[in-house]
């Protein structure tokens, strides 16, 4: 966005005040092939969301518990099939593992006939 100082005239005749003014744009434009894949996928506001959920996802500032209920998922399986459809590797660390191995654990065993 460009400035310009307190006292230029635009090409418009606008006298400009002020240290300096910054010209609003609050228009944007998508690169095409960024328009195609939202156009393609028929519901843009859900493309964008999925878009943002996945970017948050890898940068680690959603879990898969969040990632799940943000894109209203009601299994893990289900996020676990979505990002794998996307490409992005599940998060499973050491403690995940640990969590994992105490619940499996603490699943009563059928009695031996």
């Amino acid at each position: 966005m460009p400035f310009w100082p307190a006292t230029e005239r635009r090409s418009s005749g606008t006298e400009l005040t002020g240290a300096f003014r910054e010209e609003q744009d609050d228009h944007h434009d998508l690169p095409d092939n960024l328009s195609r894949f939202l156009a393609a996928s028929g519901n843009v506001e859900r493309a964008a969301l999925e878009a943002i959920a996945l970017q948050a996802y890898r940068e680690e500032k959603l879990s898969s518990g969040e990632l799940r209920r943000l894109l209203g998922y009601r299994t893990r399986l289900q996020v676990h099939a979505f990002l794998k459809a996307h490409g992005v590797p599940l998060q499973y660390g050491l403690e995940d593992l640990e969590h994992d191995r105490k619940e499996g654990d603490a699943i009563p065993r059928p009695s031996a006939r």
